[in-house]
C-alpha cells in the first residue's frame, strides 16, 4: 500500500508487516507512535525512517534514538563522502544554494537552519542557553491554558506559568483530535494544576450548528475563568511569538511535541513563482504553533488573590451579545 500521512487517524486499525517511512521529517510524528507502531505489534513488523533533516525535530530524535540502540541500524550518506556525485558538480551546487540549503539537503546536517521556518533559529538559540529542560510545576504559580479550536474537534493546548521575573515558562502542552469540549475539560481538571485562565482563540464565540450555543459558551458549563481573545492577523501572532521566545522556557519532557511543532513552522511555498508566501504552511504543525501564537499576543498576569474565583462566575454570566463585543 501506499498511503499518505496528512491525517494520520485515517490510517488507524492497519495491520502491518513492515512500513517505510519517507521523508519522516515532515510526517506527523504521531503516525509512528500512535499509528504504525502499534499495527506492527502484533506480527513483530519492521520499520524503515528515510528521508532529508529538516531540523532539530522528531526524524532528528529518532536517529539520536536509533544510534544508541544496538537493534536498529542507522546510517547517513553525505553528498561530500558518497562520490556519487563529482566535486565539480557539488562546487557548483555550492555556488547556486544557500548555505543552509546545501548543507540540509547534500550535507544530511540536522543543524541547519530550515528554510523559511519561523522560529526554529530562536528556540536553538534558546535551547543552547538551557531553556529548554525540565522545568516542572510550581504551584505557587497559577497555570494559563492557551488554545487553538480546529476543526473536527482537533484541538492543541499550551499551559503556561508566568514568572515574576517576567520569564514565560511553558509546563505541559496537549493536543488531540475528536474529543468533545465536555472531554477537552475532563482532560484539564485531571491535570493536577491550580488554573488561573483558559484563554480561547476569537473563534470560539461563533455558534455551533447543532446546539445553537458558542464554544464559549460551553466551555464556561464545565470550567471557570474562560476568556476569549480578541481577532487578531497572523502576522501579528508569528511576530509575538518571535518576540516572547527568548524569556521562554520549556519543559521538555511534556512539551516535545508543542516544540517540534514550533521548529518545524514554517511559510508555505509558491512552487510557481519560486518564493515564500506570505503566510504559514498549513500541516501538522499548525494547531501548536496558533496557540502558542495566542499565548504569546495575551499580555496579562493571572494572580491568586481572595477573590480571584468569586470574580469568575459573572464572566460566564456575559450574554452572547456581550461575547460578540469583545
Amino acid at each position: 500500500m501506499l498511503l499518505g500521512s496528512d491525517d494520520p487517524d485515517t490510517l488507524r486499525g492497519l495491520y502491518l508487516d513492515g512500513a517505510v517511512f519517507d521523508e519522516f521529517a515532515q510526517c506527523d510524528p504521531i503516525v509512528w507512535g500512535e499509528v504504525a507502531r502499534p499495527a506492527l505489534s502484533d506480527r513483530k513488523g519492521w520499520g524503515i525512517f528515510i528521508g532529508t533533516p529538516k531540523g532539530k525535530n522528531h526524524f532528528e530524535k529518532r536517529y539520536n534514538m536509533a544510534c544508541e540502540d544496538p537493534s536498529w541500524f542507522t546510517c547517513i550518506f553525505k553528498a561530500s563522502e558518497t562520490g556519487i556525485i563529482d566535486d565539480e558538480e557539488l562546487s557548483g551546487m555550492r555556488m547556486e544554494m544557500e548555505d543552509e540549503e546545501y548543507q540540509q539537503e547534500m550535507e544530511c546536517s540536522f543543524n541547519a537552519a530550515v528554510r523559511g521556518a519561523y522560529y526554529a533559529r530562536l528556540i536553538n538559540l534558546i535551547e543552547d542557553k538551557g531553556q529548554i529542560s525540565d522545568f516542572p510545576y510550581d504551584p505557587g504559580i497559577p497555570v494559563d491554558t492557551y488554545w487553538d479550536l480546529g476543526l473536527d474537534d482537533s484541538v492543541a493546548i499550551w499551559f503556561r506559568q508566568r514568572h515574576r521575573s517576567g520569564d514565560f515558562r511553558y509546563i505541559d502542552y496537549y493536543e488531540d483530535n475528536g474529543k468533545s469540549i465536555p472531554e477537552l475539560c475532563k482532560v484539564i481538571k485531571e491535570k493536577d494544576y491550580a488554573y488561573g485562565r483558559h484563554v480561547l482563540p476569537w473563534d470560539a464565540n461563533t455558534r455551533e450548528m447543532g446546539t445553537g450555543q458558542t464554544r464559549i459558551e460551553m466551555f464556561r458549563k464545565h470550567l471557570r475563568g474562560v476568556e476569549i481573545q480578541k481577532r487578531q492577523a497572523v502576522e501579528d501572532r508569528i511576530q509575538a511569538g518571535r518576540t516572547i521566545i527568548p524569556k521562554s522556557f520549556f519543559n521538555r519532557d511534556l512539551t516535545q511535541k508543542g516544540l517540534d511543532a514550533l521548529v518545524n513552522y514554517q511559510k508555505d511555498w509558491d512552487s510557481k513563482l519560486q518564493v515564500f508566501k506570505n503566510k504559514p504552511k498549513h500541516d501538522w504543525t499548525s494547531h501548536a504553533s496558533d496557540a502558542y501564537g495566542y499565548s504569546a499576543l495575551d499580555r496579562r498576569e493571572s494572580h491568586f488573590t481572595e477573590n480571584y474565583y468569586d470574580e469568575l462566575p459573572r464572566q460566564a454570566e456575559m450574554s452572547y451579545d456581550e461575547l460578540e463585543a469583545l
